[in-house]
């Protein structure tokens, strides 16, 4: 039960999320104790990941700015585990170039924050910076290719199964049309012989004839309509009337068939 509501409501992920962000801020005051500002930046670094998957980049933005107004007094008041998050959802949420730049502002917001000089720095804490920022993005971006492919496979299986059930039907279709066109030409040949001798008895078996083709019509249109891919239904032409009769000699007279009557 709780599995399926984590899985199918997000805003319940976002908003447990959003708690252990605000929870992580704050713990690490326990005797330094918390002023307004740093309760003001934990508090707004958490209500941002409530939207961070509609908004992954001005979520990342806005959390850049709390991480710059919190580091820049004390490395210690910057948001990190908001940042860490906002940046996993640009990789999870956006393309491989927003991904890429918007990591690559993190960097230079790095920069400024600990104040080193482009030729001073040293290997390790260069390294650091770039792969902090780099790390979640990219597993944002591994994750969204991974369910990127899920869907796809999905969507594969789908497919195969509609052509196999396809393949099925037409086999179907197939069997009923020799089946009943077997039985109708059955039908025919014995009223053929017993027109002559029992007139009663041919028209009984012109008139299963008929009904077994109407059987076969009726049959075919509903595997048809399964067949068919626009949802529209295949108009009813199982049983012919009077009030066709119009249009069927005109379409005999068009294919060059003596009509007389």
């Amino acid at each position: 039960m709780i599995s399926t509501i984590w899985m199918n409501r997000p805003w319940v992920r976002d908003a447990a999320i959003a708690a252990l962000v605000l929870a992580a801020e704050l713990l690490g005051y326990p005797y330094t104790g918390l002023d307004i500002r740093v309760v003001s930046i934990a508090v707004g670094a958490a209500g941002l990941m409530l939207v961070r998957r509609r908004h992954p980049i001005v979520v990342a933005g806005l959390v850049g700015v709390l991480y710059l107004v919190g580091a820049l007094p004390s490395p210690y008041d910057a948001p990190v585990s908001a940042m860490l998050i906002a940046l996993y959802s640009v990789g999870r949420h956006t393309s491989a170039p927003a991904s890429i730049v918007t990591a690559a502002l993190v960097v230079l917001g790095g920069w400024l924050v600990h104040d080193l000089p482009w030729e001073a720095a040293p290997l390790a804490t260069t390294a650091a910076l770039a792969l902090t920022p780099a790390l979640p993005v990219a597993a944002g971006h591994i994750m969204r290719l991974q369910a990127e492919l899920s869907h796809r496979r999905e969507q594969q299986i789908a497919e195969n199964a509609v052509r196999a059930e396809r393949r099925r039907i037409a086999r179907e279709l197939h069997d009923v049309i020799a089946h009943h066109v077997s039985v109708v030409g059955l039908y025919m040949g014995v009223a053929r012989r017993t027109i002559p001798t029992d007139p009663e008895r041919a028209r009984l078996t012109l008139l299963t004839g008929e009904d077994t083709a109407r059987q076969a019509m009726t049959e075919m249109r509903h595997l048809l309509d399964v067949l068919r891919t626009d949802g529209e239904p295949i108009e009813n032409q199982a049983g012919v009337g009077v009030g066709r009769l119009p249009a069927l000699i005109e379409e005999s007279g068009n294919a060059t068939l003596e009509v007389s009557g």
